[in-house]
């Protein structure tokens, strides 16, 4: 298996498409930047690259039901979902986990706060 295939023992969902396309369409020497990256760098990459997956994978499109343009807490907001990817990718190709840290950023949902519970 190369680094741009992952065992499926189920239906991908678009997140997982577009990190197969991710790492299908990226050169060799995009990879190995990408792999030489410490992986508290990788984050910094969501500003140019997060962008370019949000806009060329349309997951900021009003009507993608796969992401929740409206709502920064859920796991299926655009940016959370670029950089889930961005972070994928960087462990597809460098076989690393993530640090609990860099894991808990951007799988752990933070529930959203009632608007009725702040005390003013």
């Amino acid at each position: 298996m190369d680094e741009h295939e992952a065992p499926i023992t189920y239906f991908m969902n678009e997140e997982e498409i577009v990190l197969d396309l991710l790492l299908y369409k990226l050169s060799e020497d995009d990879k190995k930047k990408l792999r030489g990256l410490p992986e508290e760098d990788i984050q910094a990459l969501h500003t140019d690259l997060g962008k370019a997956l949000r806009e060329h994978y349309r997951l900021v499109d009003q009507d993608n039901p796969y992401v929740v343009p409206g709502n920064s807490y859920h796991i299926n907001y655009p940016d959370r979902m670029s950089l889930r990817v961005i972070f994928r990718a960087w462990v597809r190709l460098t076989g690393k986990p993530l640090s609990e840290t860099t894991h808990n950023l951007i799988y752990n949902i933070t529930p959203t706060p009632d608007p009725g519970s702040y005390a003013f």
